[in-house]
């Protein structure tokens, strides 16, 4: 039996790990970032633990023509675009597909959870910060690569990122692009994130875009945690 799977009980389990991974990094002038929705649960622990500062960026995919459920790049909140060539090549989807879609992706989605999250208010400062991008677990790479180019692209002092588990294989992936990845697990055969989790509640995102009140129903009880000291 694989002594990995349900490695971690839930997201609080996984974040007492990650905790002690993150105790002896210097945070100093440090931005938590959460990529949206998933990493929203561990990112805001993290920033409460470490008492830092938190922003969420988001991101979306932008589909192949003809296959719907096939991401073929992703978009960023400042319109930042990482493209999967060999998806791109494979498929002759011409450049200029994957540039006009990413104006529709991200006029239709990521501009719409920008205003249910942030109402009229400004972003947080990036630029000149050290960025530690946090989620519950990495499993393409993708999606962290646009956040990680986002933050870069705005003038960020380091981007690192901190994760309960990811591949091997994507872990040196993004070290080409970030300067550090704090994880607890990098096997060399991934499974899944679901995988190394017994219980990982689903947070769902509606047509209107993620609703992020709904965030508390999946917080632990963070003063009951911290009055028995466990995270």
């Amino acid at each position: 039996m694989d002594k990995l799977k349900n490695y971690f009980e839930n997201r609080q389990d996984a974040l007492r790990h990650l905790f002690l991974e993150l105790e002896t990094i210097n945070l100093d002038n440090t931005l938590v970032v959460a990529l949206c929705p998933e990493g929203a649960i561990m990112a805001d622990a993290v920033a409460r633990h470490f008492d830092l500062e938190m922003e969420y960026l988001f991101c979306a995919p932008i589909p192949a023509p003809l296959n719907p459920e096939c991401a073929i790049a992703l978009v960023g909140e400042f319109m930042d675009v990482v493209i999967d060539e060999n998806l791109l090549d494979s498929f002759g989807i011409p450049i200029d597909y994957v540039y006009q879609q990413a104006k529709v992706v991200y006029e239709e989605k990521i501009l719409q959870n920008v205003k249910n999250l942030r109402k009229n208010q400004e972003i947080a400062k990036i630029s000149g910060r050290n960025i530690l991008i946090v989620d519950e677990g990495i499993e393409t790479g993708f999606s962290v690569e646009v956040i990680i180019k986002t933050c870069v692209n705005a003038g960020c002092k380091s981007a690192s990122v901190a994760v309960p588990v990811l591949s091997k294989d994507v872990e040196n992936y993004l070290l080409k692009f970030c300067d550090c990845v704090y994880s607890v697990l990098s096997p060399d055969f991934f499974v899944s994130t679901n995988y190394y989790y017994t219980h990982l509640p689903v947070i769902n995102e509606n047509a209107q875009g993620f609703d992020f009140c709904e965030l508390e129903a999946y917080k632990p009880n963070w003063k009951e945690e911290n009055d028995n000291n466990t995270i």
